[in-house]
């Protein structure tokens, strides 16, 4: 599970740790779960001016997940949460076999953990979601 954070950072710096999960991710070595609350936050998130991305780059993402994204029926909690845009991702999380959140705010996802999920920074996640 890839939260906003590090879909916008690798876009921003694609040779970052966030950039390698992003690069995995459209070199077809890293599948990302989503569902629909998840996709539409990416695309209207990464299509935010401030970001200063090329404007085909939320497209070519869109396109990208729609066609190789794992679609995940997510599990719902009541989890109380410091930010309720993350929910989504802890909801898809939860119905992971191995229920990890990447994300570069750890603080957003604490409550998680109390259910099971792991919480990795990028840099933490490639040796295991990017082991040979």
């Amino acid at each position: 599970m890839i939260d906003t954070s590090v879909v916008v950072a690798g876009l921003m710096s694609p040779w970052g740790p966030a950039g390698t999960l992003v690069r995995a991710m459209y070199g077809d070595m890293l599948r990302w779960a989503v569902d629909g609350r998840i996709l539409r936050e990416y695309g209207e998130v990464s299509a935010r001016p401030k970001f200063k991305l090329a404007p085909n780059e939320p497209y070519f993402l869109m396109l990208k997940l729609r066609s190789s994204a794992l679609w995940i029926l997510p599990i719902p909690c009541s989890l109380k949460l410091p930010d309720k845009s993350d929910r989504p991702f802890i909801e898809v999380a939860l119905a992971l076999p191995q229920p990890i959140i990447v994300t570069r705010n750890l603080r957003h996802f604490v409550p998680a953990a109390k259910l099971g999920v792991e919480i990795l920074t990028p840099e933490q996640a490639i040796p295991g979601l990017l082991a040979p």
